[in-house]
């Protein structure tokens, strides 16, 4: 008895795209997505900073600096100690 074996035609970009969604094409497939929202934590905090020490604000500075560093040190966090 014979079985048939289906073959696996190799993925397309086309067919990921569709799999993955507007939002995964932007933040990648679903084993890597937690890292890459981490990854853009981190560089949103960084870029906060920096705007925040060229620039004057209303709101008091320290407490945003501290919330943003929050942020940044939370993503790093995640980054490297998953790989641990």
């Amino acid at each position: 008895m014979h079985r048939k074996r289906a073959v696996q035609e190799p993925t397309t970009s086309r067919q990921r795209d569709r799999e993955a969604g507007l939002i995964g094409r932007f933040l990648g497939a679903s084993s890597e997505k937690a890292g890459n929202v981490a990854g853009l934590v981190v560089i949103t905090s960084m870029f906060m900073l920096v705007i925040l020490a060229l620039c004057e604000t209303s709101a008091d500075p320290g407490e945003l600096r501290q919330l943003f560093s929050a942020f940044a040190t939370a993503g790093l966090g995640f980054l490297f100690g998953r790989r641990a």
